[in-house]
């Protein structure tokens, strides 16, 4: 069912990407790339490591992060991306990513702490 689901977001990104490619070819290319390169990454890391709850918590991170874009501490985040030729939903999707590996990460490194401080006491 999540397939179907992420097919259908991946079409709607690429018909609004292919809109885009009337005002400038950088842009599609630029965003292109990075859909092709994150979005196999997302859906085998839904799929296959069950990262499910770590996108879910980077979304709602994200859509924060979103609100709060205007100010100080984001503002060079998101005026790199803007420069970088980044539209908003692929900055939405790449900050999704980031997000969801970083606490992945950390969730995995406290287990794996845990565990080794557990076994020494």
């Amino acid at each position: 069912m999540i397939e179907f689901f992420v097919l259908v977001i991946l079409i709607l990104f690429v018909l609004y990407l292919l809109f885009l490619l009337t005002s400038s070819a950088l842009t599609f290319i630029v965003n292109i790339i990075l859909l092709v390169l994150i979005l196999p990454r997302v859906i085998h890391d839904i799929k296959k490591r069950k990262m499910f709850i770590f996108y879910l918590l980077s979304a709602i991170l994200t859509t924060i992060i979103f609100i709060a874009k205007d100010e100080f501490m984001f503002k060079w985040l998101f005026g790199f991306m803007e420069e970088a030729y980044l539209l908003a939903f692929v900055q939405a999707l790449f900050l999704i990513f980031l997000l969801a590996i970083v606490m992945s990460l950390a969730y995995f490194a406290i287990i794996d702490f845990w565990k080794k401080y557990t076994k020494k006491s």
